[in-house]
Formats: structure tokens, sequence, C-alpha cells
């Protein structure tokens, strides 16, 4: 369902129906609330992987890679394809929370797809807007990004995941690659005084992880239905480790307020009516995601 779109003057809309069907309704209101929320340029497979991960939370009780299942079944969730032209327009949450096991009480769990960012069909300032508003309400952030990390606005993040796609040499591939480009990228980055500071400070934040994933193989690339089948070895091992640990610790990073309390569906549906009615009346002119919410119009933490 469309959370967050564009009415008929191009400005941002919330669709308060669909966020109170979400957050406002049934056992969700008075619940624990973790957000996972995916971003990055467009066509680099977000959709693809909230897919899987969607996958995986239908069948939390199945063993071992059954879960990711049959051979030759199409991938099914939020909407997808293959090639050049963007499908996600907007913010897209999947309507049915996921509820997982936590320390304290079970947590309401929802998926949230965001348009990819570079798109040429968006001005500037919509594209910053769209990925300031996935950034600031969610309470996990999957950053996808293409063959290695670049510059990038990181700050302002409970929990980070860099997903680095097509990932080629070395072949090292997984959290231990990650751990490897992630400590190699800071290191390039205390080599620059003073030239990218939040992202420095994002990137060496104990929560902050990478993870490595190879090319998908050419028969899922050249596909439509993102199968098992088409999958090359390397790359369903990478996805099944990497999805199966995404599920099994999501539920310990729920959204939480200022004060450290976690936040309800009720809450959240507030922070983010709040939220998008400052991205909505003002024009930011801003160049990154952070700088909108770093300004005073914008909501805090």
């Amino acid at each position: 369902m469309q959370l967050l779109g564009l009415d008929e003057n191009g400005e941002l809309s919330l669709n308060e129906e669909v966020l109170s069907h979400c957050l406002e309704q049934g056992e969700v209101q008075g619940c624990p609330v973790c957000l996972i929320s995916v971003l990055g340029e467009q066509r680099r497979g977000k959709s693809f992987l909230l897919n899987f991960l969607l996958r995986r939370l239908q069948n939390q009780e199945a063993e071992g890679a059954s879960w990711m299942g049959e051979e030759g079944e199409p991938l099914t969730g939020f909407e997808w394809r293959p090639g050049p032209s963007s499908m996600t327009k907007g913010v897209w949450i999947w309507s049915r929370p996921f509820w997982l096991p936590s320390k304290e009480r079970k947590v309401a769990m929802f998926l949230m797809d965001t348009e990819g960012s570079q798109d040429l069909n968006r001005s500037k300032e919509i594209s910053v807007k769209l990925s300031a508003f996935s950034m600031l309400l969610s309470s996990y952030l999957i950053l996808n990004v293409s063959t290695k990390m670049n510059d990038s606005d990181l700050e302002y993040l409970d929990r980070l995941d860099v997903v680095v796609r097509d990932w080629c040499f070395p072949p090292v591939y997984g959290h231990e690659g990650g751990q490897t480009h992630l400590q190699e990228t800071i290191k390039e980055l205390e080599g620059m005084p003073g030239k990218h500071p939040r992202a420095l400070e994002a990137l060496r934040n104990c929560n902050t992880r990478c993870y490595l994933m190879p090319f998908p193989g050419k028969p899922l690339v050249m596909g439509t239905r993102g199968t098992l089948a088409d999958m090359d070895d390397d790359f369903r091992q990478c996805l099944r480790e990497y999805v199966d640990g995404l599920a099994r610790s999501a539920g310990n990073h729920v959204r939480k307020d200022q004060e450290g309390m976690a936040v309800i569906g009720t809450d959240l549906a507030a922070m983010i009516k709040n939220f998008s009615n400052n991205l909505k009346e003002n024009q930011f002119a801003f160049d990154s995601p952070t700088e909108v919410m770093a300004s005073p119009s914008s909501t805090s933490k």
C-alpha cells in the first residue's frame, strides 16, 4: 500500500487511511514497532531484497533453506521487475505487521519500500524528502549500494546495514568481507578530515554493519520471475545468510523516542503525520536527507 506519494501539484501527500490501517488499529496501536526500510539508487534490487525478507517472515517456523521457496517459484510481494525503468514510486508499506518476539514484549514489524534516489523523473527536492522520510522514521535501515560504498550521508540512524551488491574483488563475501570493506572505507574517510564528517560518524557507529553480495547471475538479472533456479549458488547462499540474520535480530531494534523509550503504533503514526506535514510545507533546498532532518523545521529523533 502506498503510504507517501505525490498529489496533483507534485507535492508530497501522506495517505492517512493507509497510515491508520497499519499503525492505529488493533493490537499494533499499543505495541512497539520495528520499521525496516531499504534505501538506495533506483534499479539496484531494493524491492527484490525486501521480497525475500517478506518470504522469510511469512515462513518464520521454516527450517534450513526451505523458506526460500521452490526452485521455479516466482518472486512476489512489493512490485519489482528487471530493467532500467523504476517501479517503486513514493514510499510503500506492507499492510500487515509481522509479529516478532523480543526481550520484553512482542514487536510489530513492518517493511517499507522507498523510491530509488537519483531518479531523473524526480526533482532533487522531492527525491531528498522521500529519502529523509524513510531515514528518520525507520528503526532499521538498509542502504542498498552497487559494487562499493561511495560518499553517502548516513547520520541520524539507529541501526544501519550497508548491503553492497555485485561485489567482484576480492571474492570474499558476507559479513567477513563487509567488515573489511567497512574498515577500509572508514580509513579512507579519515584521510580526508572534515570532508564527510556525517558519513564517518555513522560508519564508526558500533551498530553499523556491511554485507557484501556477489553478482546474482545473468539468468536472474535478465529474467522476470526472480526464481531460485536463476540464481548463482554463491549469491543464493549470501542472500539466505543475510535475510536469516536480519529476520532473527530485527525484533530487537524497535523504534525509540528521544528518551530511549519504545515507540508504539499510535505514537509512530503521530510522528509520521508531523514529519510529512513539515516536508510538504517547507522548501528546504538541501542536497541530502540528513540536512533535511537536521533543520529546525524538521522533527528530531
